[in-house]
């Protein structure tokens, strides 16, 4: 499946814009990174068509590319500052990652599989975008935590964690007064999470809405 031509490409882009202004998401700059990424750079050629539309793509590793609203809606409810440390769990394709770095001074995004990291740094590269740095990590596991990605102002999720009770090291990464937004895969349903750090002590949370994705899985991919 080839690239969308320039005019499919725009009528996309305004259809993507338009139902994402319909289900309440009105933070412009959000919206005109997400009118200015191509997401088609993204995704396995074959996809491009169903990538500009901005529904779910497959990808390698047996992942999937977040459908636009998903990325909107996680990215919208963070209230990501241009000044902003932003660590990203679930880098999948890499486009939320560029997205994400339209609206902050960096991300720092991982993911469990070698090869989405590296499809991901090579996409990123492609469209110039600098201010993100691409690692492979366990959002389960405190291991595989980069040195120094500590006191961050952000930290946005696109796979969901089993509990509520997230794990100390994430937590721990965000700075007094930071704030994470993140899927979390309750008994009763999946929901969209945000944590908010007040000071130095434990984060609240309050749920916004119901919401389903991939679950992050615990471990290093070995092989991939």
């Amino acid at each position: 499946m080839t690239m969308p031509g320039p005019e499919e490409a725009f009528a996309d882009t305004a259809r993507v814009i338009l139902e994402l202004r319909g289900r309440g998401i009105g933070d412009l700059r959000l919206l005109e990174a997400i009118e200015e990424i191509l997401r088609p750079a993204f995704a396995p050629e074959r996809w491009a068509a169903a990538a500009a539309s901005g529904e779910a793509v497959p990808l390698a590793c047996g992942q999937s590319m977040n459908p636009v609203v998903d990325i909107a809606t996680i990215l919208d409810a963070a209230r990501i500052q241009a000044d902003y440390q932003v660590l990203l769990l679930g880098l999948g394709s890499g486009y939320s990652s560029a997205v994400a770095a339209r609206l902050c001074a960096s991300v720092t995004a991982g993911d469990r599989f070698r090869t989405l990291v590296a499809e991901a740094s090579a996409s990123l590269a492609s469209q110039s975008i600098a201010n993100v740095t691409c690692v492979q990590l366990d959002a389960l596991s405190s291991e595989s935590l980069p040195a120094g990605v500590f006191q961050v102002d952000r930290i946005v999720a696109f796979g969901a964690f089993p509990s509520l009770e997230l794990p100390a090291f994430v937590t721990s990464a965000l700075a007094p007064n930071g704030m994470m937004v993140a899927p979390v895969a309750l008994a009763k349903g999946g929901i969209l999470a945000r944590f908010s750090r007040s000071g130095t002590g434990s984060p609240n949370y309050e749920i916004l809405c119901p919401f389903y994705t991939q679950a992050f899985v615990p471990g290093l991919a070995r092989e991939l």
